[in-house]
C-alpha cells in the first residue's frame, strides 16, 4: 500500500491529467462491455478536458487522489435531479489509473467524497453501474451502496447498455 496518498478538490490545472486518468480507466473498465467506437469517443482527451473544464467552472465537486505526487484517481459529483430525491448528489465518475486499482485508493477517494458531500448538506448519494461491470458493482456494495432495481438505458452508447442505480444514505 502506498503511504503517500493525498486527496483534494480538483483545480483547473489538473484537467489534462484528470482526462488522461479517466480515459485510461475507461479502456480497462469497459473494454468488454462497450464497442471500440464508443471507447474511442469516450476516451477522447480533448473531449474529456472540455467536460472537466465545464464542470469545474460550474462549481461541481471534483476530487482527485494523488499518489507519489501524481493524480491517480478522479471522482466527480453533481446534484441529482430525480423525482423524490431532494438533497441527493450523484457520483457520475469515479475512476482510477489501472496501476492504482486494487490498492484501497478507490475506497479512500470515495470516502473523502462522501464526507465532503455530508458537509455540503447532502442526505444521500446515488450512482449508476453499467451492467456487467462486476468489479464496480462489488466495490460499491462493499462501500455501503445498495441497488434499488431502477436502471437507465445508456442512450449515448451504440449498444444501449443498461446502468443500474445504487443508493447510499449519508449520516
Amino acid at each position: 500500500m502506498d503511504k503517500e496518498i493525498f486527496i483534494r478538490q480538483a483545480k483547473i490545472t489538473d484537467v489534462p491529467v484528470m482526462a488522461a486518468v479517466v480515459a485510461e480507466s475507461w479502456k480497462t473498465a469497459y473494454a468488454t462491455l462497450i464497442s471500440e467506437e464508443d471507447i474511442k469517443l469516450f476516451t477522447n482527451l480533448s473531449r474529456r478536458e472540455e467536460l472537466f473544464k465545464n464542470r469545474l467552472s460550474n462549481g461541481d465537486l471534483i476530487c482527485v487522489l494523488l499518489s507519489e505526487g501524481m493524480i491517480k484517481g478522479v471522482c466527480s459529483v453533481k446534484r441529482y435531479n430525480g423525482e423524490d430525491f431532494s438533497h441527493t448528489a450523484e457520483i457520475d465518475q469515479l475512476y482510477l489509473s489501472p496501476s492504482a486499482m486494487g490498492k484501497g485508493m478507490g475506497g479512500k477517494l470515495l470516502s473523502f467524497t462522501l464526507e465532503s458531500l455530508e458537509k455540503m448538506g447532502f442526505k444521500r448519494v446515488i450512482l449508476y453501474v453499467m451492467e456487467g461491470n462486476e468489479r464496480a458493482a462489488g466495490f460499491y456494495r462493499h462501500m455501503g451502496f445498495k441497488p434499488d432495481r431502477f436502471f437507465l438505458v445508456c442512450e449515448n452508447l451504440s449498444q444501449k447498455n443498461r446502468a443500474f442505480r445504487y443508493i447510499k444514505a449519508l449520516l
